[in-house]
């Protein structure tokens, strides 16, 4: 199911017109390619557990993941983050995924957003050029299946 849930995230921000008007389908888990073009947005599962309640397993995952939204400039940077945050905070129903039979979402939530102190980190690539990154961390809750 982690590889469902992991599409189902990428599918809603790729399913946000406003998110696939800045970085078309460049949506990668954990890692994105040397040459990839900018911007673009990176998301890592870095939590995966069970949700439990009183009665115990209650057959629904929590799992967290961070996104990084990486640009050229400070602006887009900040456009991206915003975007990505508008199209998955607060997020509920279902996910339909190419390919795939769908995933329900029972809910998306921005937990805070990284590097507060410096929320802009230069990050040197291969190129002569800096890259922007903002981060992001979310929680995502859906039903074991």
């Amino acid at each position: 199911m982690t590889d469902l849930a992991n599409n189902a995230f990428r599918q809603i921000l790729i399913d946000a017109t406003n998110v696939f008007a800045i970085v078309g389908d460049n949506i990668f888990k954990d890692t994105a390619s040397q040459c990839e073009d900018v911007p673009f947005v990176v998301f890592h599962l870095v939590a995966n557990r069970p949700y439990r309640g009183l009665g115990g397993r209650s057959g629904m995952t929590v799992k967290t993941y961070q996104l990084n939204c990486y640009a050229p400039t400070e602006t887009l940077a900040a456009d991206l983050e915003d975007e990505c945050r508008l199209a998955l905070d607060d997020f509920k129903g279902n996910v339909t995924i190419p390919l795939e039979s769908g995933n329900q979402i029972m809910r998306v939530h921005r937990l805070n957003r990284t590097d507060t102190n410096s929320p802009l980190v230069p990050i040197q690539d291969a190129s002569s050029y800096p890259i922007r990154r903002y981060a992001q961390d979310y929680t995502l809750t859906h039903y074991e299946g």
